[in-house]
């Protein structure tokens, strides 16, 4: 039993100084120490690295600048790109929690009260998805 309260009490510390779980600091920090990174912007995995190039290849974006339009915090939450400021996307691939249409009404209620509402918001899974998705709505 006391050493299940001591355990406890060295939680709570640990809680204290690293602050909320999953946190603002603690996101950033895993993404920095993840080898993928393009134009010194660090990204979650090969693939939404790899889909900011096309980004930046197609002429969407100039180059990714975090928090502006790459890893935008909103309600505790990043979303991987907000585009001319006027799209957000987020790349997803898949989760073993819930369906691509839960992800989608979770994160576009988080933007609708947050008062992104009249914002498109579109859910890519894969880099093909870019081609039909995103590129046809920024061809000149």
């Amino acid at each position: 039993l006391k050493k299940e309260k001591r355990y406890k009490q060295h939680q709570s510390k640990a809680g204290k100084l690293g602050g909320i779980k999953g946190g603002p600091a603690s996101i950033k920090k895993q993404r920095e120490n993840k080898p993928y990174y393009f134009m010194n912007v660090p990204f979650d995995s090969e693939q939404e690295r790899k889909f900011c190039e096309l980004l930046v290849k197609y002429g969407i974006i100039k180059k990714p600048i975090e928090g502006k339009n790459v890893h935008i915090r909103i309600e505790r939450k990043d979303f991987d790109f907000f585009i001319k400021q006027k799209l957000f996307v987020e790349y997803h691939p898949f989760d073993f929690t819930r369906t691509i249409n839960e992800y989608f009404k979770e994160r576009r209620q988080i933007l609708d009260e947050k008062g992104f509402k009249n914002y498109p918001f579109i859910v890519v899974r894969n880099l093909n998805e870019f081609h039909e998705k995103i590129l046809p709505l920024f061809k000149k």
